[in-house]
């Protein structure tokens, strides 16, 4: 086993602290929509996709903000 020099494993580091960052973030939007969904607030619903995101749903189909 070689050993691992620091700042490979700064660099490993930083790698592992932003996936879960992002998994995080990613949790949370996922668990805003459906309060927001509740809620009836269309823009705050909204503004969860990307400006060019699609929904389709059985035959319900939105696309854009």
């Amino acid at each position: 086993m070689t050993a691992t020099t620091d700042p490979d494993r700064l660099e490993q580091l930083e790698q592992r602290l932003r996936a879960l960052e992002d998994e995080r973030a990613i949790a949370r939007l996922i668990a805003s929509y459906g309060p927001l969904v509740d809620s009836g607030d269309a823009e705050a619903v909204a503004a969860l996709w990307a400006p060019d995101g699609g929904y389709d749903v059985e035959e319900w189909q939105m696309s854009g903000r």
